[in-house]
């Protein structure tokens, strides 16, 4: 009894915790520049739901892709084995390919040149034209979360429940 009790408040206290993930990610481009930021990312719907991307200036201009809320544009594409994450601000478009299953991505490599029939990692500059630069190398890397308030008052009321339990059955805590 004690024993399913507490599997029941544990399993609840992992409920609790929230789905969304954050990301850090970072890398260069052919060109020398580079690109660093975090976005949280949401595997149950497959979407973003905010992003905080920068890129700097070499041979075309930085920007910064940064957003929160419905997710759109900020979309990814793909199937079981590559996916896209793609972030839009004026003026430019940033994607790039992780290796992975969308709905539970973890982080990984960045994949200059994917596996798919599909144009490789880059970032494009539409204000002088039709410039990109291609992504040379990069991570994605789950950020550690904090548990969430919620799930520290379940795990303690598991925790009292356990020793309530074991007093009533007359077995030392």
């Amino acid at each position: 009894m004690i024993r399913q009790t507490l599997l029941c408040l544990l399993a609840l206290t992992g409920l609790a915790s929230a789905s969304p993930l954050t990301f850090s990610v970072n890398g260069s481009f052919a060109d020398g520049a580079t690109f660093s930021g975090t976005f949280q990312y949401d595997g149950s719907t497959q979407t973003i739901l905010s992003s905080n991307i920068a890129t700097t200036t070499a041979s075309q201009t930085g920007t910064t892709y940064s957003s929160s809320g419905s997710g759109s544009p900020w979309i990814q594409v793909g199937d079981s084995n590559d996916f896209s994450f793609e972030f839009q601000s004026t003026n430019h478009i940033f994607f790039f390919f992780v290796n992975g299953d969308p709905s539970t991505f973890t982080g990984g490599a960045i994949e200059d040149n994917p596996p798919c029939a599909c144009t490789p990692s880059r970032e494009y500059d539409f204000t002088s034209g039709f410039n990109f630069r291609l992504v040379s190398e990069g991570t994605v890397t789950e950020v550690a979360s904090t548990p969430e308030p919620g799930s520290w008052v379940l795990l303690a009321s598991a925790l009292v429940a356990v020793l309530t339990l074991r007093r009533r059955a007359g077995t030392p805590a």
